[in-house]
């Protein structure tokens, strides 16, 4: 992924500029202080937001994003959340959602408004992992995870061996998913 001469600004407040960066690595961590710049840059990287200036280029076209906020449905359960973004049959979604869910160990029938939010949290990772996409953009997806649980998402997210941006305070986090750092100030 190669990012030249980025820039965005939200009315006034400049939040991006000139910004560069490229890599060849697989999974890249995003890191740098609350407010640089981490969310607003995976957004531009989604398509969600359009930057004032700037080329990226070496990104897949199919991207499945995760949130820093969960965008759970309360109403429906942990599978039904997860086959909101999957094709196919009945059957062929519960079994993808099920599997997905049960690697991340959630209970795949357990009520979204039951659980923690770590749990909620990885729910919100086996939908954007259960997307038929060819990358990942995850923000911030280990929050609330206690240590183990975060190397065994890190480990899935590594398996999937689609490339993935990942937006992160966490050093731990970044070896985790053996991802480069860039920074942003």
């Amino acid at each position: 992924m190669r990012i030249e001469n980025l820039s965005f600004s939200f009315g006034q407040k400049q939040i991006l500029k000139d910004f560069n960066a490229q890599s060849d690595s697989k999974i890249i961590c995003l890191m740098g202080p609350s407010g640089c710049g981490k969310t607003t840059l995976l957004r531009i990287l989604a398509g969600i937001l359009k930057p004032e200036c700037g080329t990226i280029t070496g990104l897949p076209e199919s991207r499945s994003i995760m949130f820093q906020e969960d965008r759970l449905l309360p109403h429906l359960n942990a599978r039904e959340n997860v086959e909101l973004v999957l094709d196919g049959t009945d059957e062929e979604k519960a079994k993808t959602s099920t599997g997905i869910l049960k690697q991340l160990d959630i209970d795949p029938e357990m009520d979204i408004n039951t659980m923690s939010g770590g749990m909620k949290r990885r729910v919100a990772l086996a939908r954007a992992l259960a997307f038929n996409s060819d990358a990942l953009l995850l923000d911030e997806p280990f929050k609330g995870l206690d240590q183990d649980l975060m190397e065994s998402c890190a480990r899935i997210i590594r398996e999937t061996g689609k490339p993935a941006v990942v937006s992160t305070h966490s050093e731990a986090e970044a070896q985790a998913l053996g991802a480069e750092i860039i920074h942003l100030r």
